[in-house]
């Protein structure tokens, strides 16, 4: 009876090891795959984005006007327009927006943290699109926002699915852009970009860094 009942003791640690062996196994085959889908996912966002650069350039006037000037798919009128708009605004900066890929960028928006104000920017216009291989330009003047403000009027433009790029959003000792767009099939992203003027009043700009929602 005894070797019985070693027998049967033997048998229960037997099981008992096998079961936590099993549900060990299990979780990290679960964590596993669970890891591999959100990569797939990621490697799928990323195949359809279009990875966008945000920049400062010169902000006179004039090199604006010379650019709407030699635009050539606004029609004369639209160029007078965009011109007469620009003569009505206090300009502060211009943002060039560059896609270097392959992939369409929509619903484009920009704003900037000036840390010499403590004050954010809005772009004047949206775009609504840009193509493979091209460069948008945004111009940026008064009235100036809050970060709460600023919060709340990107996320009038994009609604919820913006909330995770509200997070990059700071007051901090360094001046930014944060560019926000969506792909073709409406997924939004966020670009931020560091930058800082010098004495002669140029712009020095940090490498820029893309987030999303997964």
């Amino acid at each position: 009876m005894q070797v019985l009942s070693w027998a049967a003791m033997i048998i229960q640690l037997f099981l008992a090891v096998a079961a936590v062996w099993y549900t060990i196994e299990t979780r990290q085959l679960r964590l596993q795959n669970q890891e591999q889908l959100r990569l797939l996912k990621e490697q799928t966002r990323l195949s359809l984005a279009p990875y966008l650069v945000p920049g400062l350039i010169d902000s006179g006037i004039e090199s604006v006007k010379n650019r709407i000037l030699g635009n050539k798919e606004m029609s004369e009128e639209k160029k007078q327009e965009a011109i007469d708009s620009l003569a009505k605004t206090e300009l502060k900066f211009v943002v060039a927006v560059n896609n270097p890929t392959s992939k369409t960028g929509h619903n484009l928006n920009a704003w900037i943290y000036d840390s010499r104000t403590k004050n954010f920017l809005e772009s004047d216009t949206g775009e609504e699109w840009i193509a493979e291989k091209d460069l948008s330009y945004f111009t940026m003047s008064p009235p100036y926002f809050s970060d709460e403000e600023t919060k709340s009027r990107i996320r009038a433009v994009f609604g919820t699915d913006v909330d995770f790029a509200l997070q990059l959003i700071d007051m901090g000792e360094k001046s930014y852009i944060l560019l926000v767009f969506r792909d073709i099939e409406g997924r939004v992203y966020a670009v931020k970009r560091h930058f800082q003027i010098d004495k002669d009043g140029d712009a020095q700009h940090e490498s820029s860094s893309m987030h999303f929602a997964i």
